[in-house]
């Protein structure tokens, strides 16, 4: 398959950086807890239908897009532990790069 899977995560950080919104003013305007939105763009936690739903209609998603967002949230738990996978090799390098001398 040569495109190229978008994570939810990665959808809803496009689309609110689209709208110009900061991650804190995103969980406010949509309810969600402090740090929430935080682990759901960073890839480390898959956000359930109704998290989907919330910044779906926040971030003024189209129908058919939030049902892809939830697709996608489908396809991620069932391959989760390819994407905790990447989640922890991303963060390693990421680590690795700011202590390297």
């Amino acid at each position: 398959m040569a495109t190229e899977f978008k994570t939810v995560g990665e959808s809803i950080r496009e689309k609110r950086l689209e709208a110009g919104l900061s991650q804190t003013k995103l969980e406010k305007i949509s309810g969600l807890g402090d740090e929430v939105l935080w682990r759901i763009e960073v890839g480390c936690s898959i956000p359930i239908e109704e998290t989907i739903w919330r910044l779906g209609a926040s971030l003024c998603f189209h129908g058919r897009e939030v049902l892809k967002l939830l697709d996608s949230a489908r396809y991620q738990r069932k391959h989760r532990d390819k994407f905790q996978r990447e989640y922890a090799l991303k963060r390693a390098q990421k680590l690795l790069n700011r202590y390297s001398l």
